[in-house]
């Protein structure tokens, strides 16, 4: 696939970084190692601590170098992220769409994904993503919406490890709606959520509500189409 990587690939990394987490993280980021393993699994990556590990038997599903920066950072999006997500205190109902966050934040800025509502991030390609993924979902955005909206107002009555158990049964499994998926529901619809907020309020902005997660549905509710308010 490619050799090596230079202080170029190192800029392309360091720029999507820029543009995707807020100011405060970007200054406390330390060394950040690139490990290869042998597993079992569907994953392109994954982060763990300081490490973001990749699967050497899944490696040829990177299509180019570029295609293995991006997700590089989308891997590194997720290890700070992480760090930002509200977890003490939080509403059930919060907790729900901060699942969508996780996911959903490093394809906005790292992928480059378009959903339906919701433009891309920048003038460029999309980066490694299951187009037909996408396209499923796309095609039954309504629908999917619906349920996302349905078992947040449920999630209101539930407990944090309940909700826990719903995402991980239904929303982050390899199998949605009856079709075999290798990118989570979360993946699309966290784009378009927690991305539509950033395209219109910016990153400070969103990542106030990452903290503050009650302040997220005040100003996706402000930008959506009625049809798609929380």
């Amino acid at each position: 696939m490619f050799s090596s990587i230079g202080a170029d690939d190192y800029e392309v990394i360091e720029n999507l970084l820029v543009n995707g987490l807020p100011e405060k993280i970007l200054n406390e980021i330390d060394e950040l190692n690139i490990i290869l393993i042998v597993s079992i699994g569907n994953s392109m990556g994954w982060p763990y601590k300081k490490y973001i590990d990749y699967d050497i038997s899944n490696l040829n599903m990177f299509e180019s170098k570029t295609d293995f920066l991006h997700v590089t950072a989308h891997e590194i999006n997720h290890i700070f992220v992480g760090q930002l997500l509200a977890i003490e205190n939080i509403k059930p109902e919060d907790f729900f769409l901060q699942n969508f966050a996780y996911e959903g934040l490093a394809v906005h800025f790292n992928n480059n994904l378009e959903t339906l509502h919701k433009k891309k991030k920048y003038d460029d390609i999309t980066y490694s993503m299951d187009m037909s993924d996408m396209v499923f979902y796309e095609k039954h955005f309504d629908d999917i919406f619906s349920m996302i909206k349905n078992d947040y107002n449920m999630c209101k009555s539930m407990t944090i490890d309940e909700v826990s158990s719903l995402v991980s049964s239904h929303y982050e499994k390899f199998e949605f709606m009856g079709k075999s998926v290798t990118q989570y529901p979360t993946y699309y619809f966290g784009c378009y959520m927690w991305g539509l907020v950033d395209l219109n309020y910016g990153k400070e902005k969103l990542y106030e509500a990452i903290a503050s997660p009650e302040l997220f549905v005040k100003l996706y509710n402000s930008v959506a189409d009625k049809k798609y308010q929380l």
